[in-house]
């Protein structure tokens, strides 16, 4: 299982790199949201099958749209025009009113009419949870003033760092439960583990990546990537638990699905764009 996962991670870190290494190319930048967009489309369709498991009515084709109008829209602002974050905001904002109103005329018009209010909350969360979490990823890369990219790397090696050392920490020396009802094998040991792995991860990117990045606002990073992380990894493993599954497909061998992979990312992505917007 070990080797299959190294395996699976080792395919997939290489084509991450490679799409976030042409993202800022005249011809070849557009497999950039290319790749996001699938990420978030299958993303999406997970959660809602997560949802189903508990009897939900969900809205693929609603996900899959939006997912696909959002993240190309941010593509187009942030690379392609370079407008400013008004005009990303602006068209977030329509896509959600739009959105609502489309909804709330499927549920209008569908013959369950007993689950309406859950239908659309769940509807509507995964949109934020997935689409609108990840998208931060798009807006990193092309942060204005900076090479995006090499933040983005930033926090993708500090959030990988953040589960490895959590995950190895917790096999060496584990013995003290994080959160039993939640996820039984997560231990407090790890959980220090992956903080600490946090920051040295990011010091250590910092050190030969990203020099101009001032090193207390890189152990920043990490600290803030360590507790954070490991947040969104128990959230989605908080969804897991109640819809009875152990991962949220098998699309990837050996590491689950999507959500499985990007669970810490949905969180960090969001809290790096900030951090970035606080010292840039």
């Amino acid at each position: 299982m070990l080797f299959k996962r190294a395996v699976s991670g080792s395919v997939l870190a290489c084509l991450i790199l490679l799409v976030i290494g042409l993202s800022h190319s005249p011809s070849l930048s557009f497999l950039f949201p290319l790749t996001f967009t699938i990420i978030a489309v299958m993303g999406i369709l997970e959660f809602f099958h997560l949802m189903e498991k508990k009897g939900v009515k969900t809205m693929k084709a609603f996900g899959a749209f939006a997912s696909i109008v959002y993240i190309w829209h941010l593509y187009w602002c942030s690379y392609v025009i370079k407008s400013p974050d008004f005009g990303r905001d602006s068209f977030a904002l329509f896509c959600l009113f739009a959105g609502f109103f489309l909804v709330y005329f499927l549920n209008i018009y569908s013959k369950q009419d007993n689950s309406a209010l859950l239908d659309i909350s769940v509807s509507f969360m995964g949109f934020f949870y997935i689409v609108w979490m990840l998208s931060f990823v798009i807006k990193i890369n092309y942060f204005p003033g900076v090479d995006g990219r090499k933040f983005l790397l930033l926090l993708i090696v500090t959030t990988k760092a953040t589960d490895i050392f959590a995950y190895f920490s917790g096999k060496t020396v584990g013995n003290i439960r994080l959160c039993p009802r939640i996820s039984p094998n997560k231990t407090v040991e790890g959980a220090l583990g992956g903080f600490a792995g946090a920051i040295i991860a990011s010091v250590v990117f910092k050190s030969f990546f990203l020099q101009s990045l001032n090193i207390r606002h890189a152990v920043i990073a990490g600290i803030l990537i360590g507790i954070i992380g490991q947040l969104g990894d128990l959230a989605e493993s908080l969804l897991k638990r109640d819809a009875d599954v152990k991962d949220s497909s098998q699309r990837l061998p050996g590491l689950g699905g999507i959500l499985d992979v990007l669970d810490s990312i949905f969180f960090t992505a969001p809290v790096m764009y900030f951090f970035m917007e606080a010292i840039i």
